[in-house]
């Protein structure tokens, strides 16, 4: 069964700056503790051919080149080319060259990353020429579309059989590979890709010194991690904290400027509403005063009605006919009109009359213009 890889992974660049970085800090650290983490160095192994193998190491500037290819029924590793003891407690890779494994670039929809390894498997024998139980695989995910519809997987596999020949020829040779990644080539150096196919079967307990030290190792790196992604965060959200007060500040400023604008259009609405309503109804005194002037002396009102500007005046006249005639030239009447027939009175002879009008101040606008 293959071994699941964390979707995460370490750009080559910030690789290379680490190595240079530890690097160069290694000249202040005693000779004592250097052995100490000795065994944290690397072997990459090739097979270039059936029965060679091609080794690799990293050199001062942590590339990896070349040692030399070596003829594994010849092969005997009891220490390394330092003198420092069995090779095997250098972590050794094996990797896998173009040609030896199967790289492939897979979309599937984003509900699949909750099971991710279990949904490859089901899709191997779709994408590729091989089924899960032929081969050791490996995925990783490189990339989420924004709608987060579809997630890019890339899935890397090799044939069992292969892969068991080149371990089983390692371990004969007293060589336990740690891990079994795959590289393509940049001119003539090894590139690994990130990838362990090591399968459990083949895998080696390490012991618990190295145990020990790869755990201090990784949380000295992930508490190096967190803090140099924390003080830009907890600087920035100081920032956003002080910028926040200050437009807190300046947003109860311009609240209280509104409602004062708010309050003095309102006054300003409620001063012309009044006087508009002044300028468009002239007072009651004024309307009387008019029509006692053009009504004629001969003419009795016998009823007066106003309610929301609508006038109505009841009464008897010698000549009722005559009457809108004599009030429409009133400056504070208009839409004159009888609202029931002229009838004459039998008692006094005289003529009764209703008449309906509505009440404006066109007075009153015509000296404003």
């Amino acid at each position: 069964m293959a071994i699941r890889l964390p979707h995460f992974q370490i750009p080559p660049a910030w690789q290379r700056f680490w190595h240079w970085w530890t690097q160069q800090l290694s000249y202040f650290v005693p000779t004592s503790v250097k052995k100490l983490f000795a065994q944290q160095s690397r072997r990459y192994l090739t097979f270039p051919a059936p029965e060679k193998v091609q080794t690799w190491h990293f050199s001062e500037t942590r590339e990896i080149i070349p040692d030399g290819e070596i003829q594994l029924d010849k092969i005997t590793l009891e220490s390394d080319s330092n003198g420092n003891g069995p090779q095997n407690q250098i972590p050794t890779i094996l990797l896998l060259t173009p040609g030896q494994y199967l790289l492939r670039t897979l979309k599937l929809p984003a509900a699949a990353e909750e099971n991710l390894h279990q949904v490859v498997a089901f899709e191997l024998d779709k994408q590729t020429p091989f089924e899960a139980g032929q081969v050791y695989f490996a995925e990783r995910l490189i990339n989420r579309q924004p709608q987060g519809k579809k997630i890019t997987v890339q899935v890397v596999l090799v044939r069992k059989e292969f892969l068991d020949d080149k371990i089983s020829l390692l371990r004969a040779a007293n060589i336990q590979p740690d891990a079994v990644d795959v590289a393509k080539f940049e001119g003539e150096q090894p590139v690994p890709l990130g990838f362990d196919l090591l399968p459990s079967q083949w895998q080696v307990t390490k012991n618990r010194r190295q145990k020990i030290i790869n755990g201090v190792l990784t949380a000295l790196l992930l508490a190096l991690i967190v803090t140099a992604l924390a003080l830009p965060i907890l600087h920035q959200k100081k920032v956003i904290a002080d910028l926040e007060k200050q437009i807190s500040q300046v947003r109860t400023k311009a609240k209280q400027a509104n409602e004062l604008k708010q309050q003095v259009e309102q006054l300003k609405e409620e001063s012309r509403f009044a006087a508009t309503k002044k300028q468009a109804k002239p007072a009651l005194i004024q309307v009387i005063e008019d029509l006692s002037q053009r009504i004629p002396k001969d003419t009795w009102l016998t009823g007066f009605q106003y309610q929301k500007g609508q006038l109505r005046i009841d009464g008897r006249s010698p000549a009722a006919s005559k009457l809108i005639e004599l009030l429409e030239d009133s400056p504070y009447l208009k839409n004159l009109h009888f609202i029931s027939p002229i009838t004459q009175d039998r008692n006094t002879g005289l003529e009764r009359f209703r008449i309906s009008m509505e009440v404006s101040n066109e007075a009153a606008k015509n000296a404003t213009h």
